[in-house]
């Protein structure tokens, strides 16, 4: 179930911030070492928002959508440097992100309530809030 830490917060703003970072990672990722970085925060973000949707019976992201972020973040075939796919992945995740926040507007209030909830726990700068999110994310369904 949820934890109590993530109580302010429901599964679909998890992952819309969550999504939202992640497309940003992609975005400016100016080394290999941050490319691939990137790639497998996304692919975390992705087989677990995944797993949400279909328990959660969310039209949102369909298998669909679901199987092509996997297919993009696959470290064999993000190797072969398609450019436009990891585009479109920024594109998928940012559209997604939007729709799950309510809107654009509400990703920064979604924001500030995940950082008060961050900083409230007692979180260094370790892992970041991004960090934070994905592991929330990730603990869900436990």
């Amino acid at each position: 179930m949820v934890s109590s830490r993530a109580q302010a917060l429901s599964i679909a703003e998890l992952g819309a911030l969550a999504l939202s970072d992640a497309a940003a990672a992609l975005d400016s990722a100016d080394s290999a070492a941050a490319f691939l970085g990137a790639l497998d925060h996304n692919r975390r973000i992705w087989t677990r928002l995944g797993e949400v949707a279909a328990t959660l019976s969310w039209t949102v992201p369909d298998s669909e959508l679901v199987a092509y972020a996997l297919r993009t973040t696959d470290p064999s075939v993000a190797a072969a440097g398609r450019d436009d796919h990891i585009q479109s992945l920024i594109d998928i995740n940012t559209r997604l992100s939007a729709q799950l926040a309510g809107g654009d507007a509400d990703l920064a209030r979604l924001r500030e309530r995940a950082r008060a909830l961050w900083e409230a726990e007692g979180r260094d700068g370790a892992d970041g809030l991004g960090g934070w999110l994905v592991a929330t994310i990730e603990g869900w369904a436990d």
